[in-house]
Parts: structure tokens; sequence; C-alpha cells
């Protein structure tokens, strides 16, 4: 087992990546026509643990916003997970959806 400074590093590179992705988000929306909003796919990064991570993961504003309800929880892709941090809650097409042992 990874000692609890990697454990760390991992968590905090997974809450960078998701602070990315929601001001991605964020512009996006505010660009995008509500009406059309849940139309769209949007390829958000993969919030895994790794920092040369490049993987996306296509999904609507709604069901990111849904995903991240739980401030734990985070969405990557598949294969992406991280057992020692992280224990799987879903799977769907192409994602994995983890809620992170402690923030």
């Amino acid at each position: 087992m990874k000692n609890s400074t990697e454990a760390r590093r991992q968590v905090n590179n997974e809450l960078k990546t998701r602070s990315h992705n929601m001001q991605v988000k964020k512009v996006l929306e505010h660009h995008t026509p509500q009406e059309v909003q849940n139309e769209l796919s949007i390829d958000f990064y993969c919030e895994c643990s790794s920092e040369s991570c490049n993987a996306r993961v296509p999904m609507s504003f709604e069901e990111y916003d849904d995903l991240h309800s739980t401030p734990a929880r985070f969405v990557l892709a598949v294969g992406h997970e991280s057992p020692m941090v992280e224990k799987v809650t879903s799977t769907d097409e192409g994602l994995i959806v983890v809620d992170k042992y402690s923030l």
C-alpha cells in the first residue's frame, strides 16, 4: 500500500482537475443557450489521480452536476480508478463514478 503522502497527492490532483472542469463548464454554460445545454455532450477531463491523464469523459451539463451533487464524488475514464483513495459507485458507457474514502 502506498503511503498517506501519495494518497494526498492523488486526491489533490483529482480536486484540481474537477475544479478545472467546473470552470470550463461555467464558461460553456455562459456562452450556450439554456434551451440546448442538456442536448450537448461535453468532453470533460477525467478526474483521476494521474497528473498526465488527458482522457475525456463525455456527458451533459446536467449529468455532470448530478454526479457532483456529492462533494466526494468524481467521474473517471474506465480503468482510471485508484482503490487506495476511492471506491467505484457506478459505471456507465466510458465512465466510472467513484467516491473518495475521505476528503
